[in-house]
């Protein structure tokens, strides 16, 4: 007879310890506190997340914005809509015998801002007025001429006082710019501030392409984009945009312009005005 035999269970091969148990559970929660922390912690991946969303959201408010001040300089320069009559052109280019009156009479303390590329040339004036050839200057000015190694001068046209060297602006497009009478600026750049000894007696009102009284009579070169007047709290009293006329019209003067006629069209006062001098202007694209 065989005897049966009952089987026993190896409790130290297949049990589970409680302190087995409990270094799991302990195990599982640092992993899960390591994953918590991954996840939202600073340098997590949530906080990483919303770093780079706030960086993306920065980065697109900048961009719109530099959108913006893109857009609003393309409308500030192309959304002044002249009359049916008038076609404006991206420039009036003088040949070195025109020049235009503005009427304006320049007091002290206004300011211009003359938007050109200016061609060198001796004893060249560009824009403004003074009072007689060798007096002090009655208004503002911009001239220039070869004196002492083609320095670029301005307003009070003294030769002691270049604003820079006249090599760095011609045959360029600036925007040169006076405010307040005496403080000189250059691409929006302030350049200098002069002492202006301003003539009270006005007589003469300013001109473009030429100054009215200068000693230096010789007319300029240069095309001109835009010329811009303010008086002395910075109002706008003259905006001359370079045009041509479509049609007969009558300029400033009363004189008859047939079409095609080039010009400055001031958008302040609505007028149109036409060379004075002789020859005739030479006219950019289209706008």
């Amino acid at each position: 007879m065989q005897t049966k035999h009952k089987g026993t269970i190896n409790y130290k091969e297949t049990g589970i310890t409680l302190v087995a148990l409990v270094v799991t559970i302990i195990a599982i929660l640092v992993l899960a506190g390591i994953t918590l922390y991954l996840a939202l912690g600073d340098q997590g991946l949530l906080g990483r997340a919303q770093t780079a969303s706030n960086t993306m959201a920065e980065a697109t408010r900048n961009e719109m914005a530099m959108m913006d001040e893109y857009v609003k300089t393309i409308d500030d320069e192309t959304s002044i809509r002249l009359p049916e009559e008038y076609q404006r052109v991206e420039y009036l280019e003088s040949t070195g015998t025109q020049w235009i009156d503005t009427g304006i009479i320049l007091y002290e303390n206004y300011g211009l801002d003359l938007e050109a590329m200016i061609k060198y040339e001796n004893y060249t004036s560009y824009i403004g007025a003074t009072k007689t050839a060798r007096a002090q200057v009655e208004s503002l000015a911009i001239v220039a001429f070869d004196w002492q190694g083609k320095k670029f001068l301005t307003t009070d046209m003294q030769r002691t006082t270049p604003v820079g060297e006249w090599d760095n602006y011609v045959n360029a497009r600036h925007k040169f710019s006076i405010r307040e009478g005496h403080k000189i600026y250059i691409d929006d750049i302030f350049i200098k501030e002069y002492n202006f000894i301003y003539n009270s007696e006005i007589t003469n009102s300013a001109t473009i392409f030429w100054v009215k009284g200068s000693r230096f009579n010789k007319k300029s070169k240069m095309k001109l984009y835009s010329a811009c007047f303010y008086d002395n709290n910075n109002i706008i009293i003259g905006n001359f945009i370079p045009c041509y006329c479509t049609t007969a019209v009558t300029d400033v003067n009363g004189k008859a312009c047939q079409s095609g006629t080039a010009g400055l069209y001031d958008t302040v006062e609505g007028k149109f005005y036409t060379n004075q001098g002789t020859g005739e202007f030479i006219v950019g694209e289209d706008v």
